[in-house]
């Protein structure tokens, strides 16, 4: 089956705790937590959120072949948005792991930097400037769910540089993560450019969307 980037409408946004209506999103599949992994969703995922232990052997390789196979779509959305006279400014959302740690697996930009180069448009920006200043349990080994105190332990283990010739009144930014969850990691990465950039123009995409009656919010690989 092709994907093809799908808009999360309003009645579906409003199913997230944390987004709100004005929030821009996009996704490519649906996910069902607890589900097999057969369906193309939860295969992608599954295959995409292979642990670092799997380096080196045959598993690894499917995480890569997925993570290619989601570069080339986001290529194509980085051929289509950016102009011109906006340039997008791509930010990965962080990793639970600090980079010294052997669990460390910074897929998200790793999958951008795989885009960037199928692209053909000049006008992209990998704007990986936002950072994680302590280990935190991934939101796939824990079933707790923390709601606003969890969107504010975020927010606090961020840290975010200065991006360099970023405009704020003509450019645009696209946070991007695998699972589309609770919307806590979005909410809490735009919160964080929102302290330095107010007027920034932000959007989300993601790999695939959580579908399933509770949605638990908790930061993720």
């Amino acid at each position: 089956m092709s994907l093809r980037f799908i808009t999360l409408d309003a009645d579906d946004i409003e199913s997230y705790e944390h987004l709100e209506t004005t929030d821009s999103i996009v996704y490519l599949q649906e996910y069902s937590s607890g589900s097999s992994f057969h369906t193309e969703g939860n295969s992608l995922i599954y295959n995409l959120k292979k642990s670092p232990d799997t380096k080196g052997t045959m598993q690894w390789g499917y995480k890569e072949q997925a993570m290619t196979r989601v570069a080339r779509f986001i290529s194509s959305a980085m051929d289509n948005l950016a102009t011109d006279e906006k340039t997008v400014y791509w930010i990965p959302v962080p990793p639970s792991k600090i980079d010294t740690h052997e669990q460390f697996d910074d897929r998200m930009n790793q999958i951008l930097i795989k885009a960037e180069k199928l692209s053909n448009n000049p006008h992209n920006i990998i704007a990986n400037n936002i950072y994680q200043t302590r280990n935190r349990e991934a939101s796939s080994t824990t079933n707790k769910s923390r709601g606003v105190e969890a969107l504010k332990a975020l927010e606090d283990q961020y840290e975010m540089r200065d991006i360099l010739g970023y405009d704020a009144e003509s450019d645009l930014i696209i946070i991007f993560d695998d699972v589309l969850t609770s919307g806590c990691h979005f909410r809490a990465v735009k919160n964080v450019v929102l302290k330095s950039y107010p007027n920034a123009e932000i959007g989300g995409i993601f790999v695939a969307r959580t579908v399933k009656a509770q949605q638990d919010c908790n930061p993720e690989f």
